[in-house]
């Protein structure tokens, strides 16, 4: 466990958050696993849920980058949200696209419902 400082004289770990980064990640492996499951006919439900939540955030965020220059998105303005958003529907969308906000997204995000 690395170290950044102490609190109440206990060691302050860097990661707080409940999903562990994966060990064995690998950006392009994980954005042509999300491609093909976009593509498949039917959508595969299953792959996409699979992929997206045993990822830490800053995985999925490489994810999106990957993927976005993997498929010729980046010229297009087309992320991988906006293929999901077409792809998905109902709650399924809501979660999958909450998993690949920043932190600081979802927060303002949720403050924007709210306040709706």
């Amino acid at each position: 466990m690395e170290v950044t400082s102490r609190m109440f004289g206990k060691p302050k770990p860097v990661y707080y958050g409940t999903v562990a980064p994966c060990p064995h990640f690998s950006a392009s492996g994980d954005a042509a696993a999300l491609e093909k499951a976009i593509e498949a006919k039917g959508l595969d439900e299953d792959v996409i849920m699979t992929v997206l939540v045993k990822r830490s955030n800053g995985q999925r965020q490489q994810i999106k980058r990957v993927y976005e220059q993997s498929t010729g998105h980046m010229s297009h303005n087309i992320a991988l949200t906006d293929d999901l958003k077409s792809a998905l529907r109902s709650d399924l969308k809501d979660v999958v696209l909450a998993l690949l906000m920043t932190p600081d997204q979802f927060d303002a995000h949720q403050l924007r419902q709210a306040t709706k």
